[in-house]
């Protein structure tokens, strides 16, 4: 099975994507990437977990534009799921804006 298949492994489409940055052997930025270009994924929420706080250049790169929040961990549970409540909070704000 090939990088794209796995991305268009499920039948379903998720309501949020959790991409940890580290990942192998496709980056989380490399997926994000990935997701972000493809029609039937770019709709998608995706929020990026990592233990590497975010630097400069991600701050300052087109990656910001393009996903929902940046988690850090370790987190606590609250913290996550106030970070997951605000990605379904934008999908919808713009959903609404584009209805």
């Amino acid at each position: 099975m090939n990088k794209k298949q796995k991305l268009y492994g499920s039948r379903e489409k998720p309501d949020l994507i959790l991409l940890d940055v580290m990942m192998q052997p496709m980056d989380g930025w490399v997926t994000l990437k990935t997701i972000k270009a493809d029609k039937k994924l770019s709709s998608i929420p995706v929020s990026m977990m990592t233990v590497i706080p975010p630097t400069p250049d991600i701050i300052e790169s087109e990656l910001i534009m393009i996903f929902e929040n940046y988690i850090t961990k370790p987190f606590i549970k609250t913290e996550l799921l106030n970070k997951l409540h605000e990605a379904f909070e934008q999908r919808d704000e713009i959903k609404r804006n584009y209805e």
